[in-house]
């Protein structure tokens, strides 16, 4: 499984960098790997609940088709939790990767206007996950930007600087640079001018980090806000 967990790391890895665009290659190579790994059961299980996955983000960032996505991310769930059922997600036990996935399934119910159950999903997560984690850190990060869709400006201000300081104490940096662009986000939609110095610092991680797509992505935005 050390080959896995390897593979979860640089699929992180490409997501942190926006590189959404690319997902269909990586999906291909995964599909096969797949095919040659028929033979080891878990294995392959685990294969496919990763193309999955990789495959509801693409349906969600590149089509916008939520609906799809979010029906990916139940299969995939479904494959390791027996007779999955969303409706009763608090009664199950999750690894770090199905609680990845509840996740996404979470942000994804947000993009669907079920406001009430992402934020309960949200908060599951919140109080199941250890807070030294990156998972953690990310939830919180994402619920940032549930309540920026919610018109929550100062509730997500409070989050994502909660998300920046548990960032900074544990040493979770990796996601550093997209948790100072939502709070720029933020600031803005408050009028704090502090905005501009986050995207700067964003910026300035990003280039550390070597995220040339993030880089792009946010260098479009900025100007968009100047």
């Amino acid at each position: 499984m050390k080959d896995i967990s390897e593979l979860e790391i640089l699929v992180e890895k490409m997501l942190d960098n926006n590189q959404f665009s690319n997902l269909t290659e990586v999906l291909d190579i995964l599909n096969n790997l797949y095919d040659n790994f028929s033979y080891d059961e878990d294995l392959s299980t685990h294969l496919y609940q990763i193309i999955l996955f990789l495959d509801g983000i693409y349906l969600d960032s590149n089509d916008k088709n939520y609906k799809l996505a979010y029906e990916n991310f139940l299969e995939a769930l479904s494959l390791t939790i027996e007779k999955f059922d969303i409706n009763n997600f608090e009664t199950y036990t999750y690894n770090t990767f199905e609680l990845r996935i509840l996740m996404n399934i979470a942000l994804t119910l947000s993009k669907l206007k079920e406001f009430d159950f992402s934020k309960k999903v949200f908060l599951f997560l919140l109080k199941n996950l250890d807070k030294k984690s990156q998972l953690y850190v990310s939830s919180l990060h994402n619920l940032a930007i549930f309540k920026i869709r919610n018109n929550e400006y100062k509730q997500a201000l409070a989050v994502i600087n909660r998300a920046i300081f548990l960032s900074n104490k544990y040493r979770n940096s990796s996601k550093l640079h997209s948790t100072y662009y939502e709070k720029g986000l933020i600031e803005y939609k408050l009028g704090d001018e502090n905005y501009k110095n986050s995207f700067e610092i964003s910026r300035s991680l990003a280039m550390a980090f070597g995220y040339e797509d993030f880089l792009k992505f946010l260098e479009e935005k900025m100007l968009k806000f100047q």
